[in-house]
């Protein structure tokens, strides 16, 4: 969120509204599937690109040893970005 002060005048807090829907829209298109570590997808699944499935080979994993991560398929287990270690 944008923050503008009270005394901004009215086209600040316009185009600072503009840009907060720009900015949302643009990362809807961007985002990658967010999950928690008990509610990951099929690793195969996702591999074998069922995207009409909306399944992803990337996704970002919220809760996951050592903090939050992205991670992708290997066509059989979803690893940690950082160091290809098996999403635990």
């Amino acid at each position: 969120m944008i923050v503008v002060p009270a005394e901004a005048p009215d086209w600040l807090l316009s185009f600072a509204q503009q840009i907060e829907t720009e900015i949302e829209i643009k990362s809807r298109e961007t985002a990658i599937p967010v999950f928690t570590v008990a509610t990951l997808p099929s690793a195969t699944l996702s591999y074998s690109g069922e995207t009409t499935l909306g399944y992803s080979k990337w996704i970002f994993v919220t809760d996951e040893t050592g903090g939050a991560v992205p991670a992708f398929t290997d066509g059989a287990n979803w690893r940690r970005c950082t160091d290809r270690t098996i999403v635990s």
